[in-house]
Formats: structure tokens, sequence, C-alpha cells
């Protein structure tokens, strides 16, 4: 509820299989024989969702993590992970964009589009920059009380600063499509409220009046926020 206006947070799943280390079986499809099939997941907030391959990164770097641990509790059986995927809503487009990753296959990382009406759209660049903006956006929102849920520092890194204010700006006429925020008041569309509230936080006050102010021309509701 708390992301209603802009979806639920990312949703990243991991595809492991267990089974004992005394078994011999051979392996079946990419997994062990007898192997059961395990679904780890956890959800997102404040993943840069740049493109397929930015993505399939933070899979592999977890991926990774976990061939490096140490599995003490479990040492008389053998862990095994075959790939994973993760999902982040647009809520611009109200699509859903899934990237997988395959371990091993051919490809390795793949990506799609499925709508409201579970229909595969083709992957364009503005589904992939309206998606980035919209996990940038459920970022500034998220609340830390959500079960299962890692929060990254997207924003101490200059480069998604940068990546806001463009997205923000380029989209910012399609704000109205989202409704307005459920923790701000301010009667603003949810792009409008985030996105200047982001910069009025972060002690950008010279900038909020000059990018705000440019946009006013588009949504003069916007100063409220200046």
């Amino acid at each position: 509820s708390r992301f209603e206006g802009l979806g639920p947070a990312d949703l990243c799943l991991l595809l492991k299989s267990v089974k004992s280390k005394s078994s011999t079986a051979p392996a079946s499809k990419g997994y062990p024989e007898g192997a059961e099939r395990v679904h780890f997941f956890h959800y997102v907030v404040g993943l840069d969702v740049v493109d397929a391959s930015h993505v399939s990164q933070y899979i592999t770097s977890l991926i990774g993590a976990q061939d490096r641990g140490k599995w003490s509790i479990f040492n008389s059986h053998r862990w095994q992970i075959h790939g994973g995927a993760y999902c982040c809503f647009d809520a611009f487009s109200r699509c859903d964009v899934q990237v997988e990753v395959r371990i091993p296959g051919l490809p390795g990382v793949t990506s799609r589009a499925i709508d409201a009406d579970g229909k595969e759209r083709a992957m364009t660049r503005e589904l992939w920059e309206c998606a980035r903006l919209s996990a940038m956006l459920r970022s500034l929102q998220h609340t830390t009380d959500m079960p299962a849920l890692r929060a990254l520092p997207l924003f101490s890194n200059k480069k998604s600063v940068e990546a806001l204010l463009h997205l923000a700006a380029k989209y910012f006429e399609k704000g109205e499509m989202l409704g307005t925020s459920s923790q701000l008041k301010t009667g603003a569309h949810a792009l409008c409220e985030l996105f200047g509230g982001f910069l009025i936080r972060s002690r950008q006050l010279r900038l909020a009046g000059e990018v705000l102010g440019s946009l006013q021309h588009l949504y003069p509701t916007v100063m409220v926020e200046v």
C-alpha cells in the first residue's frame, strides 16, 4: 500500500537446488537428480535499473557472494545456484520489466516487458528509462519496515543524481499518470512531489529553483515545491 502510486518495490529471485553430498545421482536438465529446487527472494529499492546488463550484474554479484559463502549449517548438503530473475515495475506504462539470468544457458541474460493484460511487449529505450525513473522515485519514497527489503544508497552516486534530473525533466509531463504521493500532501503529482522534495532536502536550492521553474509551463503546480 505504501507504493500504491508507483507500484511495488523491485523483486529479486534466486533459483537454487540442494541435495545430500553423499548422493551420486547424475544431473537432469541442469538440476542434480534428486535435488530439491528452492526459490529465494527479496525486495529491492535503490538499484539503478539502467538496462539488462546492469541489472544482471546485481544478480551475478549475489550469486558470486553466495558461492563464496560457507554454508556451515548445511555441511551435509550441496547447494547450487542456477540463475535468477529481477522484476521492476514501470509505473508510467504499467508494465513489469523482467531480467533473467541463466546458469548455464544461452542466451545467459534475457529481458522482456509484460503489460497489465499479461502480454509481452518489445523492450524500448523509453520503457527502460521509465522503469529506471520509477525505481528512482520508489527509492525516494521507500519505507524501511517492509520485510525482506534491501535498500541501496542510490543517490550517493553523482551519476544517479544526474540521471534523475535528466529523466524527471524528460518525462515530467507523464507525471499525471502516477497520481499523488501517499506520503506528501501538496496536491501535486508524485513525480513533482518526490523530485522537488529530493532537490530541497539535498539543499540544492538554486538548482531546485532553476529546474522546477523551467517546468512551470508544463505543470504550474510545480512551484509549490519551491
